[in-house]
């Protein structure tokens, strides 16, 4: 489904603002909260879950955690514990 937003502008708009059009969100709350938790609000908010889509081709394994998201600070951890060895 695409849903197509109101510019009042009438101006290009960047990314970010079409973004926070979108969501309803700031663009600090979409890059600090993690994704199952946004999810989770969306849920109670607008009473419907929330989808996420991909718009480009899965090569190779793809996602192999389609079923759960893991928190920025796990994956820094990760990082960082990969990167050490």
């Amino acid at each position: 489904m695409t849903q197509i937003l109101e510019n009042p502008k009438k101006e290009p708009t960047t990314f970010e603002e079409s973004l926070e059009r979108l969501t309803g969100r700031s663009m600090q709350y979409l890059r600090d909260v993690p994704l199952d938790q946004q999810m989770a609000d969306m849920r109670e908010r607008t009473g419907e879950p929330m989808e996420v889509v991909s718009y480009f081709p899965v090569i190779g394994r793809g996602n192999v955690m389609r079923d759960r998201t893991i928190p920025h600070e796990e994956v820094e951890r990760l990082l960082t514990a990969a990167l050490q060895k």
